[in-house]
């Protein structure tokens, strides 16, 4: 991406890098998937399944495979799709699977109001692209507390762990005879507990 980055010089350009080590050395099945070449505004198609599309951009991409491998393992298929850009961003490449997944989901390390799925969102809409399943994560608009990144993300449902959870319990509510839960999928994701993690209170 860097390389690309600066071979691009028609217009300003720009790299996230989030806190924490490599992201390959974090999520190592990363190293598995041959990059393709990178085209601008086009993203990548790494794992193609039926039931779930995962929408992933830069560092979660890492999390949702590992969330999809968990999937996997209770019988429920996953697409995942390494956005790549934010801005542009060819929604066209992704409207067929959009069209063919029971559910969508699109994971950022951002803000979710006014965040990267919701760009997708609007641009599917713009093509009367009609979701009637979709998951948005991300950061939520709170404050959230200094801490290590992996606790900060496990906090706003960003870990593999959590991301999982939440497409099971989605699915479940889609069809719950063809996607029964177990009892930890009722956990609540609620991020109020974050402060009483933080000062380690049992209260």
């Amino acid at each position: 991406m860097l390389n690309f980055m600066v071979d691009h010089t028609d217009h300003p350009t720009a790299i996230r890098y989030p806190r924490g080590a490599v992201t390959e050395k974090i999520h190592p099945e990363l190293e598995r998937y041959g990059q393709t070449p990178i085209e601008l505004g086009k993203p990548e198609v790494l794992t193609e399944g039926a039931d779930v599309l995962f929408i992933a951009l830069g560092s979660m991409v890492g999390p949702v495979l590992e969330a999809a491998r968990y999937l996997e393992g209770v019988d429920v298929s996953s697409t995942v799709v390494n956005a790549r850009f934010v801005k542009p961003f060819d929604v066209q490449s992704i409207e067929a699977l959009c069209r063919e997944a029971r559910l969508v989901v699109t994971v950022e390390e951002g803000c979710l109001t006014g965040g990267f799925g919701s760009a997708v969102l609007e641009s599917l809409a713009a093509r009367q692209v009609v979701l009637p399943n979709v998951i948005c994560l991300g950061v939520p608009d709170r404050f959230i507390p200094h801490a290590r990144r992996e606790m900060q993300l496990d906090w706003v449902g960003l870990s593999p762990h959590k991301i999982a959870r939440r497409c099971r319990q989605a699915l479940w509510k889609i069809d719950p005879g063809h996607f029964p839960l177990k009892e930890e999928d009722f956990a609540s994701d609620d991020t109020v507990r974050i402060l009483r993690d933080v000062s380690g209170s049992g209260d």
